[in-house]
């Protein structure tokens, strides 16, 4: 019995690197742009493996004097409706006494103090303000009638997370199936 077992979850390991492997270049190969000429293809882009009730982030950075064009593709068999939302990652200033002693998420701020013969140094100053990473919510797909692009200017540098969920009342792939390949490709151009 339990070599049953074990076949069965090599066989599952097996599809599972296999669509991976697949899915290294599906953003190039299968998401259409439909842009302007003008948009260049941006290094950023990435393809996975997802499977039906899972999340996968994708990080990005958005540069100041860009147009961006996010389009988000994905294989048939994952569903006709995927969401993804974009959040831009903020470090927000939490004050000493605000922080509480359970919480493990903050870094501590580091000073650099330039000495008089031209060095460096750093040090930890631990009685100051600390800060923590925040996502804030920019945009969600969903009340969007679910589109597959988003195109925006970029104000000022920032990172974004791109958030892409297969909706399922699952909450784990279950078989190889359930898998399937998420491109998502991004372009730029300079700001008109």
């Amino acid at each position: 019995m339990n070599i049953k077992i074990i076949s069965l979850l090599s066989i599952f390991c097996c599809a599972s690197l296999f669509a991976q492997e697949n899915c290294v270049n599906y953003h190039k190969k299968v998401c259409q742009s439909g842009a302007e000429d003008q948009m260049v293809y941006d290094s950023q882009s990435k393809s996975t493996t997802l499977g039906v009730g899972q999340i996968s982030e994708f990080h990005m950075v958005g540069y100041e004097g860009l147009d961006y064009k996010v389009t988000i593709c994905h294989e048939p068999n994952l569903g006709d409706k995927l969401q993804f939302k974009v959040y831009e990652k903020k470090k927000v200033l939490v004050k000493p006494e605000e922080a509480t002693e359970n919480e493990t998420n903050y870094e501590e701020e580091v000073i650099v103090i330039e000495q008089e013969d031209g060095l460096t140094s750093t040090e930890n100053n631990e009685t100051d303000s600390k800060f923590r990473l925040v996502k804030e919510l920019l945009y969600d797909n969903k009340e969007d009638n679910y589109t597959n692009e988003l195109a925006f200017t970029a104000a000022g540098s920032f990172s974004m997370i791109i958030e892409i969920s297969v909706a399922s009342k699952k909450n784990t792939p279950t078989n190889a199936e359930e898998l399937g390949c998420i491109g998502v490709l991004i372009e730029h151009m300079p700001t008109p």
